[in-house]
């Protein structure tokens, strides 16, 4: 049963450059950076393979690497926490105050944009 009524290769063609785009800006990237944590390379010189020599070094020796984890995460619950508190100061204005539309979008939008 086809409820949309609209032929698959036409779905496909207007889906297609929506997954295109985000496979190159989110997925070829990330393949990018793992590949270039595994090369010895300051970014001039001719570059070496190091295999997992790099991350053994971050996650062992590097003094600055656990910190800035910890500090990422608290970062994140941060902000994660901001987000119910910004849904119920909306509920709440849309509730008690008139034309409170203007006002909710104002309230919100920093927490959508973030």
């Amino acid at each position: 049963m086809n409820v949309l009524k609209v032929p698959a290769r036409t779905i496909t063609v207007f889906v297609l450059p929506c997954i295109l785009l985000y496979t190159c800006m989110v997925f070829v990237p990330i393949l990018v950076s793992v590949y270039c944590g595994l090369l010895d390379w300051n970014g001039i010189a001719e570059a070496k393979f190091v295999g997992l020599a790099n991350f053994e070094r971050i996650f062992t020796a590097d003094p600055v690497f656990w910190p800035s984890v910890r500090r990422t995460m608290m970062f994140a619950v941060c902000s994660m926490t901001e987000i119910p508190f910004c849904l119920i100061m909306a509920i709440l204005l849309n509730r008690y105050v008139r034309k409170a539309n203007t006002l909710v979008t104002m309230y919100f939008l920093p927490v959508i944009l973030l």
